[in-house]
């Protein structure tokens, strides 16, 4: 069965977030499991500085304040000792890309920790920071915003059943995290979590046009059982340029289409004659008067059929290679990484 190979090369993690007795512990518990996979990585996320609510770090101090569950911690309103990192990441972006984890949120009950704000800086960087507020950088993007957006929301009385699929590129440029989970007292589907609940995406764009800078693209869907449609991904995500020059504008995720539709919506298996899978590439365009039209593409991320089975992959389940999320195709390699989202 042939189906693309990667334009990357790329590694994986697959994480469970062992259930709690309360949100808040197992909330603690997946913030700490996210840190330590995404900078475990080869030319992973690195940190700068961190605050665990009782110390704040200095920029580029590079210690982890953050090497126990009980060092995040949430608070809410801002203003208030709480936890946050910041970390470096390797888009290509023309300055070093980096990203604060502010852990904004829910301030008591069981419920504590259902929130976070992310916010991204493509080059200037992070500076300041105290145990009561975050650092702030001056061409800074909120992606997540702790006053509206969920974190491992799924559940009211206890944390159960969520992990985390984590894919960095050898090069660090493409970093993915997607994290899902049950309902409480909700039932897995074999291996797959019942809603999936939040991805995070900080993708250097390929075949840029010629002349164009080199684009860096970063978005927070805020996924749940109804992302499966162009719209809601355009709608409910956050995809932006965040290179200096042409400056910073909205952009969209493209595809080719027929009748209104993704043209893979219509193609229901491999091609007659050639036996090949078509995968429905994903553009990156922009209506914005200073960056209009199609700036290039996705690295290994593709369309896919909404109604083809969750998780499915191909070429074979055995061994993966793309594995099925909503309506994208992203990379998997069950050898290295496991069967996903196992918890």
């Amino acid at each position: 069965m042939a189906v693309p190979g990667y334009l990357k090369t790329w590694q994986f993690a697959n994480v469970s977030f062992p259930a709690q007795a309360t949100n808040i512990l197992g909330r603690q518990n997946a913030m700490r499991l996210i840190k330590d996979t995404m900078v475990a990585f080869t030319n992973g996320w690195a940190i700068d500085y961190t605050c665990d609510s009782s110390v704040a770090g200095t920029k580029g101090d590079n210690v982890d304040r953050w090497d126990a569950d009980t060092d995040c911690v949430w608070v809410t309103p801002t203003g208030s000792p709480h936890s946050w990192a910041v970390f470096d990441i390797g888009l290509s972006t023309g300055g070093q890309a980096q990203v604060c984890i502010d852990l904004l949120g829910a301030a008591s009950g069981s419920n504590s920790g259902d929130s976070i704000t992310l916010v991204f800086s493509p080059s200037a960087g992070f500076t300041g920071g105290t145990v009561n507020d975050r650092p702030t950088a001056t061409d800074e993007t909120v992606l997540k915003s702790g006053t509206t957006d969920n974190f491992l929301a799924v559940g009211t009385a206890s944390l159960l059943d969520y992990s985390g699929m984590f894919w960095c590129s050898s090069d660090g440029e493409n970093t993915r995290i997607l994290l899902s989970g049950n309902s409480e007292g909700g039932a897995s589907s074999g291996n797959l979590k019942t809603e999936t609940d939040d991805f995070w995406g900080f993708e250097t764009i390929g075949s840029v046009v010629a002349g164009a800078p080199a684009f860096a693209v970063t978005a927070t869907p805020l996924l749940s059982t109804t992302w499966g449609t162009v719209a809601t991904w355009n709608d409910a995500a956050v995809w932006a340029s965040r290179e200096t020059t042409p400056g910073n504008f909205v952009g969209f995720a493209s595809g080719e289409g027929i009748d209104s539709q993704l043209l893979i919506e219509r193609l229901r298996g491999p091609n007659t004659f050639s036996g090949e899978w078509y995968f429905g590439g994903m553009g990156f365009v922009s209506e914005a008067a200073n960056a209009q039209g199609q700036h290039g593409i996705f690295k290994d991320m593709y369309w896919a059929q909404t109604d083809m089975p969750e998780l499915f992959m191909l070429p074979d389940v055995a061994a993966g290679r793309w594995v099925k999320v909503k309506n994208v195709w992203l990379p998997w390699d069950v050898a290295t990484a496991g069967q996903p989202r196992v918890s």
